[in-house]
C-alpha cells in the first residue's frame, strides 16, 4: 500500500516512512504514477516508485472531487485566509463501499519544543532540532505529529453524490500564526 496526499507530504510505503514527495507525475502508457522522493537527512537524493493505476485511485478521485466542492459551496476558495493554502493538509480514507471520509489538518505551533524550529528548504519546510549545547542542528525527514488540528472533516458517498459534513472550525476564526507551515 502507498499513501500520500500532496507534494511535500511524507509517503509511506507498507506502512514505513519512505521519504518526502518532490513530484509527482501519470505515465499515460503504463498507466503508473512516478514519485520523486527526497530521502536522505539534509540531502537531496532522490528515488522512484511505480504505483499502478487502480480502482481505487480513481474511486479516490471522485470522493475527494466531491468533498472538495462540497467545501467550496462552504468556504469558496477566494474567501480562504492567506495560511489556508500553506499550513493544511487534506487526506481521506475509504469506510465502505463508496463511502470516503475526508478532512483538511492542521498542525498546531505549540507542538514545537525546545529548540525546534522549522526552516525554508526545497520549496518547503523542513523540521530542525538544534542542540542546545553544541548548537548542532539535526535535520527531521519524517516527524508526524501526535496534535493534529482538524479544521473540517466531511464523508461523501460517490453512489448516490452525497456530501455530509462530520465537523467544521470556522476557518475565518483561525489565527494562522498558530499553525505550523507546511509549504511555502
Amino acid at each position: 500500500m502507498l499513501t500520500f496526499n500532496r507534494w511535500g507530504s511524507s509517503v509511506a510505503l507498507y506502512g514505513v516512512m519512505a521519504g518526502i514527495i518532490r513530484s509527482v507525475s501519470f505515465h499515460q502508457t503504463t498507466q503508473s504514477f512516478s514519485l520523486k522522493l527526497c530521502v536522505s537527512n539534509g540531502q537531496e537524493s532522490m528515488g522512484e516508485i511505480r504505483v499502478k493505476k487502480d480502482n481505487l485511485t480513481s474511486e479516490f478521485d471522485k470522493a475527494f472531487q466531491l468533498f472538495f466542492e462540497g467545501f467550496l459551496r462552504i468556504y469558496p476558495k477566494e474567501t480562504w485566509p492567506s495560511w489556508f493554502r500553506t499550513s493544511t493538509n487534506y487526506g481521506g480514507c475509504k469506510k465502505s463501499e463508496g463511502v470516503w471520509e475526508f478532512c483538511f489538518t492542521g498542525i498546531p505551533s505549540s507542538v514545537l519544543g525546545a529548540g525546534d524550529s522549522w526552516e525554508e528548504w526545497n520549496g518547503g519546510y523542513i523540521l530542525v532540532k538544534t542542540d542546545p549545547d553544541t548548537g548542532a542542528k539535526r535535520y527531521i525527514i519524517s516527524n508526524a505529529s501526535n496534535e493534529v488540528f482538524v479544521i473540517f472533516k466531511a464523508v461523501v458517498d460517490i453512489n448516490s453524490e452525497n456530501f455530509s459534513v462530520v465537523f467544521s472550525t470556522d476557518i475565518y476564526e483561525i489565527d494562522g500564526r498558530d499553525l505550523l507551515p507546511l509549504r511555502k
